[in-house]
């Protein structure tokens, strides 16, 4: 199993606040990787640093993003579109404000199957249908043509997830898809980006300040603090051995919460 995306040595700053500080990781072909820490240290500024979808006020000081062995970061805008919600796409925290409220969820789905490259509107509608069904929304006339604000949290992730796979992309980043979620819900989003990532061979990125919630179902997970990966390894490592202080505070705070 080769490497599919490494990060070497980025650095990423906020005047003089370095808020990524020579990060380092490397994401195998298939698997799910997880990278856990509390807010603020960095996470989802690495990821977006993949596709170069950085905050204006943030400074990339150094740094290589290799795709598939392409450098990311030395793309210009034009070549770099190609990956952005092509090979890599995205799913973020809140779907409610990456959906359009004003649009129904099969008019959005539609839209973007129709921005890559399909042009027939009848054949988006059965493409449409085909993906809600696959990330398991009932396709039925009354859910597509349903605004977002009609539908639960869980549905409305469901409807983001089902987006991110129009460009049947090779990377998928989730960053901190479940984090609005119930608990329930939260358990049944993760068993389908499992479901997906075994079905068309995906690659998972998968951020979390949430140890506990990757414990059964990550490859490897790396510990993020202040900027800095403190520790890193096989999932069933990082949990059975812990050789960090931050990621045994990390472990204790999942204990506790199991416990209450």
């Amino acid at each position: 199993m080769g490497s599919l995306l490494e990060i070497q040595n980025l650095c990423i700053s906020f005047g003089p606040f370095k808020a990524v500080d020579g990060v380092g990781l490397t994401l195998k072909e298939g698997e799910f990787f997880a990278l856990v820490g509390e807010s603020g240290s960095g996470k989802t500024l690495t990821a977006l640093s993949v596709t170069r979808l950085l905050p204006s006020a943030a400074t990339l000081e150094s740094g290589k993003v290799l795709f598939q062995g392409e450098d990311l970061l030395s793309l210009g805008e034009g070549a770099l579109r190609a990956f952005r919600g092509g090979k890599i796409s995205y799913v973020f925290q809140e779907p409610s404000t990456s959906l359009n409220p004003v649009l129904t969820i099969g008019d959005q789905i539609m839209e973007v199957i129709l921005l890559h490259g399909r042009d027939d509107q009848k054949e988006a509608r059965r493409e449409a249908i085909v993906l809600l069904e696959k990330v398991g929304i009932p396709s039925t006339p009354t859910i597509l043509e349903a605004y977002p604000h009609q539908l639960s949290g869980g549905m409305k992730q469901r409807a983001m997830i089902a987006m991110a796979l129009v460009s049947h992309p090779t990377l998928l980043i989730a960053d901190e898809p479940t984090t609005a979620l119930d608990v329930t819900i939260q358990a049944q989003i993760l068993e389908l980006l499992l479901e997906m990532k075994r079905e068309l061979s995906l690659t998972i990125f998968f951020i979390t300040h949430d140890l506990g919630l990757v414990s059964a179902i990550a490859d490897h997970v790396a510990v993020m603090q202040k900027g800095k990966i403190v520790e890193e390894g096989e999932c069933a490592q990082i949990f059975s051995r812990p050789k960090h202080p931050y990621t045994e505070m990390l472990l204790q705070c999942m204990e506790f919460k199991t416990l209450s």
